[in-house]
This record gives C-alpha cells, sequence and structure tokens, in this order.
C-alpha cells in the first residue's frame, strides 16, 4: 500500500519533501538553492541506491537505471510527484 501523504522535513535551511513510498521505494524532492544545478527532478531511494530522475519526463540523470517496480510508482505518481517538485520549487514550476 502507498503511503500518499506529503512529509517535510527541517533540515537546517531547507526542507526535504518525502512525496510517497511503498514500504521499498521512497520519493523525494528537494528545494533547488542558489544555482540550479539541473533539469526539475526527484530522487528515487531504496535500501542499497538512489537514481535522480528527470521530470516530467521520467529519464535517469544519475545513478543506476531504475528496478521495474520503482519506475512502475514512479509514472503511476508522475502528477503528484511533478505538484510536490512545483510546491517546494514555485520559481522552478514545470
Amino acid at each position: 500500500m502507498l503511503n500518499h501523504h506529503l512529509r517535510i522535513q527541517e533540515r537546517n535551511v531547507y526542507k526535504i519533501m518525502r512525496v510517497l513510498g511503498d514500504g521499498t521505494y521512497s520519493i523525494y524532492v528537494y528545494p533547488e538553492t542558489g544555482q540550479p544545478h539541473h533539469w526539475p527532478h526527484c530522487h528515487v531511494r531504496w535500501a542499497d541506491d538512489e537514481t535522480v530522475v528527470q521530470l516530467p519526463l521520467p529519464m535517469v540523470i544519475a545513478g543506476p537505471p531504475l528496478p521495474k517496480n520503482a519506475k512502475l510508482l514512479l509514472i503511476e505518481n508522475l502528477e503528484q510527484i511533478c505538484n510536490a517538485w512545483n510546491n517546494i520549487n514555485p520559481e522552478r514550476a514545470i
């Protein structure tokens, strides 16, 4: 079962937003502070690794290829993830 709540954690001067997770994979967005370092993106994390994925086109920017179930989670929830990016990065909305 997916965890569809948004959880914002304060970390020093920026916020990290956990958009969703399914028990194995979690998807996060971060605010772009200062000079943006690349395209709008999210971080897909799991026990052993992390992949950075471009938004709104779910293309890998950095890290290993997404496992099949992580890719399905991302695609099925792409609108929610993009909305989370826009919420935390309104100056770089997609």
